[in-house]
């Protein structure tokens, strides 16, 4: 099976690239983190799997419309 056929498929039974849904697994999983403990901001973009602090900051705040640090207060 081909990535594009792959692709494909995720998208028809879901109606959103492979991509979009990792970035909003990463997204909730580093929700939690903020939420239910008090790690370092660099520390929960890593554990989410961002790759840098400033990526997480941005896929934060264009998901969310929100800074991670206002979340978790």
């Amino acid at each position: 099976m081909s990535a594009r056929h792959l692709r494909r498929i995720f998208e028809a039974q879901w109606g959103i690239s492979p991509l979009q849904y990792l970035q909003t697994r990463r997204l909730l999983c580093a929700k939690q983190w903020l939420t239910d403990t008090d790690l370092p901001m660099g520390q929960v973009a890593a554990l989410s799997g961002f790759s840098s602090l400033r990526r997480f900051n941005a896929a934060f705040v264009e998901h969310y419309r929100l800074q991670p640090r206002a979340l978790r207060k």
